[in-house]
């Protein structure tokens, strides 16, 4: 998929970072470039991360380069890696009443 294209389909999308830790220098700057074009053309995207150390790390860099409302970090508990999150909005899964949420519970256990 081209990258126009890619923007177009997503423009009001969701996107879910994946990714690895150890990335090199050359792979960093590029994903934080890639982070800040696509912030700049998809203004209505969220970008959704789990704050993780490497590709996320620099992809999201990018992206708030741009706009920190875009971006929006998954923990698996409060705090976690606090010293590099950089979006404005952050869930933490430990602060969430799973027995008033029970559609959580519900998905989980369809995708285990």
């Amino acid at each position: 998929m081209e990258f126009n294209e890619f923007c177009k389909k997503f423009e009001n999308g969701i996107i879910l970072l994946e990714g690895k830790r150890e990335i090199d220098v050359a792979s960093q700057e590029k994903l934080t470039t890639i982070g800040k074009r696509l912030a700049e053309k998809m203004p209505n995207a969220i970008f959704r991360s789990g704050n993780a150390d490497g590709s996320d790390y620099y992809f999201s860099l990018g992206v708030a380069a741009v706009n920190p409302k875009q971006l929006q970090v998954v923990t698996p508990f409060t705090n976690h890696r606090k010293k590099y999150n950089l979006a404005e909005t952050v869930y933490a899964l430990d602060s969430i009443d799973l027995v008033n949420e029970p559609d959580i519970v519900y998905h989980y256990r369809i995708f285990r």
